[in-house]
């Protein structure tokens, strides 16, 4: 048996697997996976051994972000092969979104309440979980002046200008996705 996966994938994630009551003596496992749902079955890394546990960290960067399937494979002496059920609909996100500022325009005055807007995109990721807004006077140095949770795509914080000294100021958004890209 292979254990559970998440059902959202990304970084290093464990493969773990431990073959019992095998009709032969095992002499190596394989990880495989494939595109869900009916992509061809590959192996991506084999353990050699009797086990009866096997293990391995897996870098899941080695994949595109899509959605895959996983199974255990266990080889047996003689030919024969053991397969755990099929872990499916995994999907891998490794991906962080793309963030911008889309109003107000560089270059302007601003005095007062300024209403920042940020332009996000995923992809094809998990989608956005949160968009963070930071003001900096030099660039190094950022301080949070809003977050946007809401899941409607309109990410807007409002500036209070009043709270920072009167000089150039630079403003950036920072968007992290489900998977926490």
């Amino acid at each position: 048996t292979m254990d559970p996966l998440p059902t959202t994938v990304r970084g290093t994630v464990l493969l773990r697997a431990v073959v019992t009551n095998a009709t032969a003596p095992v002499t190596s496992l394989s990880f495989q996976r494939r595109t869900s749902p009916s992509g061809t079955w590959s192996g991506f890394v084999t353990h050699v051994g009797a086990g009866p546990v096997y293990e391995f960290q897996w870098p899941s960067t080695q994949s595109g972000d899509g959605f895959y399937d996983f199974r255990a494979v266990a080889n047996l002496s003689g030919g024969g092969q053991a397969v755990s059920d099929a872990q499916t609909n995994r999907r891998i996100d490794n991906t962080a979104p793309t963030a911008s500022i889309a109003a107000p325009g560089n270059g302007g005055f601003a005095k007062g309440t300024l209403a920042v807007m940020a332009s996000v995109s995923d992809g094809t990721g998990t989608g956005v979980a949160a968009v963070r807004f930071e003001t900096s006077p030099n660039g190094t140095t950022w301080t949070e002046f809003g977050t946007d949770n809401s899941a409607d795509g309109g990410y807007t914080a409002t500036w209070n200008t009043a709270s920072v000294a009167d000089a150039e100021h630079r403003l950036r958004v920072i968007a992290v996705d489900v998977a926490g890209n």
